[in-house]
């Protein structure tokens, strides 16, 4: 019963974060239809964010911002073009756990953020640098990302497992019908919770 009901969780979570990627998409085609470019992008940006295994709006998101970007450098709009290649590196690297979604994807935007970078106007300190040397600096800086550490990751998730369970199993087990407590089942479920409770706070801080 339980893990029946985490799944139902789940699964409702997972449902609400494809339903928001598919609306936003949606709500960027119609700003775009309309010339609202920067609000495209906002909405864009927010279904790229919407990430979760096998969603095809966050799929959609990220190849609408690319040939929006591709459309911007084009035409020699550097400032939009850098916005939305933005826009895909910091969704999927918000979107990291024990691996990185889309890193072919991550890859081109890391390299046409830094040739564009690198074709700004230099800060004082890289006057006398060439082009090619900013790139490259520019690059490096981008591909510095290193990944959370999978073992804090998993206990992450499970202790965020856990506490959800505890908090179901502590109501549908550790109380009667009339919201009595059973001593047992409600203190293993307290236990269950704060241990839960523990191990997701240490992910936060450790992954």
């Amino acid at each position: 019963m339980v893990l029946a009901l985490v799944l139902v969780v789940v699964g409702a979570v997972y449902a609400r974060v494809v339903i928001t990627a598919q609306m936003a998409v949606a709500e960027a085609e119609r700003c775009l239809a309309d010339g609202r470019w920067d609000d495209a992008l906002f909405h864009l940006d927010r279904a790229a964010h919407a990430y979760a295994p096998l969603n095809p709006y966050n799929e959609m998101a990220y190849e609408r911002l690319w040939q929006l970007a591709r459309k911007a450098e084009l035409a020699g709009d550097t400032g939009k073009a850098l916005q939305a290649y933005r826009s895909i590196r910091a969704s999927i690297l918000a979107a990291r756990s024990t691996y990185t979604p889309h890193p072919e994807m991550l890859a081109r935007a890391n390299d046409r953020i830094a040739r564009l970078m690198a074709r700004l106007p230099p800060p004082p300190i890289d006057l006398e640098k060439p082009e090619s040397q900013r790139m490259r600096e520019h690059h490096a800086l981008l591909s510095d990302n290193p990944m959370p550490d999978p073992m804090w990751s998993v206990l992450l998730i499970l202790g965020l497992a856990t506490w959800v369970g505890a908090c179901v199993a502590f109501i549908l087990l550790g109380l009667d019908r009339d919201l009595e407590l059973r001593a047992r089942p409600a203190l293993a479920a307290s236990g269950a919770f704060l241990a839960g409770l523990v191990l997701w706070v240490l992910g936060l801080l450790f992954a």
